[in-house]
């Protein structure tokens, strides 16, 4: 696994800590081919070359221990803009923390808006850079909400501007550590863009095949569904939109912003966005998102709103997750907000 994915991933498992329900798309397989892990923002990954698990052992969380902790993290403008952080290594911190070094002069950072930063991230064992975006100009983007993402990290979003610095530290959760030995990650964040996204699917009624289940829409825009009893889950990924957007369509590598609900074959909701009026940040790569969730939403129109239909073998295979069985087709109606 590059360094990249493994820089991703070691910093989206932190985004979604002490989260639960709908943090994150389903990534891809971290066994068989057809088996998805489930809530999980990443897959595993293998250590970074600088995050070797040789840290203080798990404690108890202890926040204004942690924000004395980083307090000792001093920020450093950088060459070529990369900032660094100089700490006087090995430190830990407990659990999620943030401080805020500048507020930035950009526009102000609402909940909800997506919200796009460079980050650098260095290892609290050795002090050393593990990874940073600016190396490939690859931007992070997410949905600044408590919901689905840290609330620590989303509390030091919201409210402040475009430009804003950020420190924020969290333990390494992407299970590339031993269980007792933690390592601390601090990074270095600079947000570069905010923007306010549409709150649903917007554009042209697409009328749907016939046989798929039937989907209506509440005054908000939550779906509902409807399966059709007789009919037998198909094999294959289905994909029909419903609402056809007049944005661009959305490509590999890109991080799509959506709203969406999720059922089961038999009717039965496993998850959803709307109850918080929540949307989430996907990441359009194999490797970080569910096949079937990528397969089907590549190449659609942002403004789209897209029924899915994902056979076990592009879905979660022979695992059961928390409320969903072995070998279950899984229904998607997913409302597309952004690309970017």
């Amino acid at each position: 696994m590059g360094e990249q994915t493994i820089g991703r991933a070691i910093f989206a498992a932190a985004l979604v800590i002490g989260v639960g329900g709908c943090g994150s798309a389903p990534p891809a397989p971290t066994s068989a081919p057809s088996a998805p892990v489930s809530s999980p923002a990443v897959a595993s990954a293998t250590p970074a070359p600088t995050a070797s698990p040789v840290t203080s052992p798990a404690v108890e969380s202890d926040p204004a221990a942690d924000a004395l902790t980083l307090e000792q993290v001093h920020w450093l403008d950088g060459a070529g803009g990369v900032p660094q952080l100089l700490f006087t290594p090995p430190l830990a911190v407990s659990g999620p923390t943030a401080r805020v070094v500048s507020q930035g002069d950009g526009a102000a950072i609402a909940s909800g808006d997506s919200v796009t930063f460079h980050y650098a991230m260095y290892a609290g064992d050795t002090g050393q850079l593990a990874y940073s975006t600016w190396a490939d100009d690859a931007p992070q983007t997410v949905s600044a909400q408590p919901t689905g993402l840290s609330q620590t990290f989303a509390g030091a979003l919201i409210g402040n501007r475009v430009g804003a610095d950020i420190i924020f530290a969290t333990i390494d959760s992407s299970q590339t550590t031993l269980k007792e030995n933690l390592v601390t990650m601090f990074m270095a964040i600079t947000v570069i863009e905010a923007r306010q996204l549409p709150s649903r699917a917007q554009g042209m009624a697409v009328s749907p095949k016939p046989g798929l289940p039937v989907v209506k829409l509440a005054a908000d825009g939550s779906p509902t569904i409807t399966i059709p009893s007789d009919r037998v889950a198909p094999h294959e990924l289905v994909v029909q939109p419903l609402i056809a957007g007049a944005g661009a369509p959305v490509e590999s590598g890109q991080t799509v912003t959506v709203k969406f609900t999720g059922w089961l074959w038999d009717g039965a909701e496993f998850d959803s966005t709307w109850g918080d009026n929540a949307s989430m940040a996907w990441r359009m790569i194999s490797g970080e998102t569910m096949p079937g969730l990528l397969d089907g939403l590549l190449g659609q129109t942002v403004g789209s709103q897209v029924l899915l239909i994902i056979p076990p073998k592009l879905a979660f295979g022979e695992l059961e997750m928390e409320g969903i069985p072995p070998q279950s087709t899984l229904v998607y109606v997913i409302d597309i907000l952004d690309a970017r």
